[in-house]
């Protein structure tokens, strides 16, 4: 992170109050109106695990262990609740 010569001077002026400011401006998130994303079901963690392990080559590949965890990973999906889309609030 580089700060412009315009901060510096103000931390210079302003001295701790302003390296604070600086730190919890830093520390703020981007994008306020963002979504957390909704995790991932277990299952669906489960599988990935799995198909890499095949696509590694490992002995230890199940193809029933995957057809098992595509059918829980599909249904866990669904009873995830959706992520709301951020609303607009009217603003232009």
């Amino acid at each position: 992170m580089t700060l412009s010569d315009a901060t510096l001077r103000a931390v210079r002026a302003h001295g701790e109050g302003a390296v604070l400011a600086l730190a919890l401006i830093a520390a703020s998130p981007i994008a306020t109106n963002a979504q957390p994303a909704a995790p991932e079901p277990r299952s669906c963690q489960q599988l990935h695990e799995e198909t890499n392990k095949c696509e590694a080559g490992m002995r230890s590949c199940d193809q029933y262990v995957i057809a098992r965890l595509q059918a829980q990973c599909q249904r866990d999906e669904k009873r995830l609740p959706r992520a709301l889309a951020p609303r607009d609030g009217g603003r232009p």
